[in-house]
Parts: structure tokens; C-alpha cells; sequence
């Protein structure tokens, strides 16, 4: 598994492992699972998610902004020495020798950079998403069927379902995984993958162990979370 290795005044201090379908939460807070004890750390500052062989690193709203390779980001596919600042601190990924690396698709890298570490605007620094891409992923909403009846839009490429209180959809019960379930968006679609858990979510009544593509009107069954899948028609 890859790890990170939290770095202070050149200096290494600590490796940490990345296990796969877990969160590894980055703050001040001594409950995260990397604590970073200084003024310029935000209490909650970012997240790394594992889904299979990826890893995203996700800004949680902090003060003093997440950068990778010094650009400031709101969330992005890691690779391979890559160089996470967060305050003073630098967090170096890295996979071990002979381990598999996965490559992102750039189309998905696109409009996730918001500025560079001199100050440099988002346009300056990444592409943005282009519109098709845009108006995908607006159609695409979670309806909740079982309470409050809202919406929700899937607006990123990986939405994380559990238990876990940095979950995208917070789903409590004895039988719920932290990391419950994720919607992801790929280029052929939107897919729902069980992570872990003793109860695996259900598509339409069915069982789901691996993944499977979601389409109009699918329902969801996540502990006692009930979702339906649907896209909203393009304005005429």
C-alpha cells in the first residue's frame, strides 16, 4: 500500500499507510488519523480518500488552503511523489517499489486546482472542466426517499456513503462501514461500489458485492438510508 511520510524542516518525522477503503483525516485535532499540531492547521484540514487502487486528496474547507506540488487544490487524484503542503508541514505520497500505480484520467483532473501557491488564479493554473462534463454532472441527484425528501446533486467524481463523519452522505447504523458505499462518475457513466460493512448496499432489491452502473430511477438501499438515482433532463 502507498504511504505518506509527514516531513517539518527537511526533517522526516512519520510514515503513514494507506490502506485501501479506508479515510485517513489530516488536522490539528489529536482524532485525526494524521495529527498536525500547529496555528495554521485547520482543526479538520483534508482527507484522503481510498477507492481501489486511487487516491484522492480532498480539502476540507480549511483557512490556510491544502496545496499539491504548489498549487492549491480543492481535490485531486494522487500520484507518485507528489508533495502535499498543509501549513508548514509537508506530507510527501509515495507507492512502494513494485506496487501499482495508478494513473488518473486528466479529464477528471480538470477545474480541481483553484490556484497556485503564489497566487496565481484557477484559470492560471488548470484547465476547467469542460461544459458537457458540466452539465453532466449537474443532472445527476441522489433523491432521498426515506425522510427529508431532498435532493442531493453528485457533484464530484467520487461520493463516499457511510458512517464515517467525513462521509459526503452520513449513514448511521450498527451495520454500516465507515466507508459504507461510493457513487463514483466515470466516463461511461455513474457506478455504485460497496467498500465494507456487515450490510452491503442494495440496487433495485439486489445485493451489490463489486459494483454496479446506476441508471434512471435505480433505488438505493444503504442501512436505513433509501436513495433513487436519477438524472434531470437537459433544458430545452
Amino acid at each position: 500500500m502507498p504511504v505518506l511520510i509527514l516531513i517539518h524542516d527537511n526533517k522526516p518525522l512519520k510514515l503513514y499507510e494507506l490502506a485501501q477503503g479506508n479515510i485517513t483525516t489530516i488536522g490539528r485535532m489529536v482524532d485525526n488519523d494524521i495529527c498536525i499540531v500547529s496555528p495554521v492547521v485547520s482543526k479538520y484540514h483534508a482527507k484522503v480518500d481510498a477507492v481501489g487502487d486511487a487516491y484522492i486528496l480532498t480539502d476540507l474547507k480549511s483557512r490556510n488552503g491544502t496545496y499539491v506540488n504548489d498549487r492549491r487544490i480543492e481535490s485531486k487524484f494522487l500520484e507518485h511523489n507528489d508533495k502535499i503542503l498543509i501549513g508548514t508541514h509537508l506530507l510527501l505520497f509515495r507507492y512502494r517499489d513494485g506496487e501499482p500505480r495508478f494513473k488518473p484520467n486528466r479529464r477528471f483532473e480538470r477545474g480541481i486546482v483553484l490556484e497556485n501557491h503564489h497566487g496565481a488564479s484557477s484559470e492560471d493554473a488548470a484547465p476547467r472542466m469542460d461544459a458537457s462534463l458540466e452539465a453532466e454532472e449537474k443532472r445527476a441527484v441522489l433523491m432521498v426517499l426515506s425522510g427529508s425528501g431532498e435532493a442531493i446533486p453528485i457533484h464530484k467524481d467520487l461520493m463516499r456513503i457511510g458512517k464515517h463523519p467525513q462521509s459526503d452522505i452520513v449513514v448511521k447504523g450498527i451495520a454500516v462501514g465507515q466507508t459504507a458505499a461510493t457513487i463514483t462518475r466515470r466516463p461511461e457513466g455513474y457506478f455504485l461500489s460497496y467498500i465494507e460493512g456487515i450490510g452491503k448496499p442494495k440496487v433495485n432489491g439486489q445485493t451489490v458485492s463489486g459494483s454496479v452502473q446506476l441508471n434512471d430511477f435505480d433505488r438505493i438501499d444503504i442501512g436505513s438510508l433509501k436513495l433513487q438515482f436519477m438524472r434531470e433532463k437537459k433544458p430545452a
